[in-house]
């Protein structure tokens, strides 16, 4: 039996983290092609336009100008483009590598719009689908509490999870030490004090982690119905931003001429 509760908590987890990888898989795709695309018009079209413009001695838009610039700067100091980015992500890996940036990255993360809750509700799941895996298994629920805290997946919460073992330990209720880590929400501390008043403390876990699962897949879903639209307008007017300043200067001179 507790095979089968493992298996059955292993195929819950990979499938959230297959519709992880599917929401941002086409952000992802989306994002590189506008980068493609920007990145040739402004190194091989823009200097087209600008040649043509430079010998027409014309005078320019502050958006042409700006444009213009920025194409140069990428061409002529694409190196520095590339090292800023290496060093960028150097900087974020060594961050990340060391115990007090991850905490206030993971602490970040908690207050950004949507995607702190959506970090939440999925350290949430993780967490009571282990912890009553664990426990259902025999573990004593100090001992289970202490396996399922890495499942949090963030180190901000994991340090809040440590005090509330420790106040477990000292003989103070589940649901009164989840309740003081405050990141618990109301609902999850009602179903997990019935269990223990209840003896069915188990059940209980496996409710509220099914519950947060399915808080998560909504959250993925409609993150990636806003952000698609989103990323192709974003796309579709920084291109035709580019277009328009750089063929300004043509319709000007059309209109000067008529």
């Amino acid at each position: 039996e507790t095979l089968t509760r493992f298996m059955e908590y292993q195929k819950r987890v990979e499938a959230i983290r297959a519709k992880v990888r599917s929401a941002s898989f086409y952000p992802i795709i989306l994002t590189s092609a506008a980068v493609v695309v920007v990145g040739f018009l402004m190194i091989y079209v823009v200097p087209t336009f600008t040649q043509i413009y430079a010998d027409a001695n014309v005078e320019l838009p502050w958006m042409t100008q700006m444009i213009i610039g920025f194409s140069g700067l990428m061409k002529n100091f694409w190196y520095l483009l590339i090292i800023a980015i290496i060093g960028a992500v150097s900087g974020v890996r060594m961050l990340l590598r060391s115990s007090k940036g991850r905490v206030k990255i993971d602490r970040f993360i908690l207050i950004l719009p949507f995607f702190g809750s959506l970090q939440i509700d999925y350290a949430l799941s993780g967490f009571c689908r282990t912890l009553g895996t664990t426990i259902a298994s025999g573990t004593p629920l100090v001992s289970a509490m202490q396996m399922s805290r890495g499942t949090l997946n963030n180190l901000s919460l994991e340090k809040e999870m440590v005090q509330a073992i420790k106040r477990v330990e000292e003989g103070t209720s589940l649901s009164d030490s989840l309740d003081r880590t405050g990141f618990f929400p109301a609902l999850a501390l009602r179903m997990v004090s019935v269990g223990e008043t209840s003896g069915s403390l188990t059940d209980m876990l496996g409710d509220v982690a099914d519950y947060y699962e399915s808080e998560v897949e909504y959250r993925l879903t409609r993150l990636t119905t806003m952000i698609e639209p989103l990323l192709m307008m974003v796309m579709g007017l920084l291109i035709a931003f580019i277009i328009v300043a750089m063929y300004m200067p043509i319709f000007q001179m059309g209109a000067a001429v008529g």
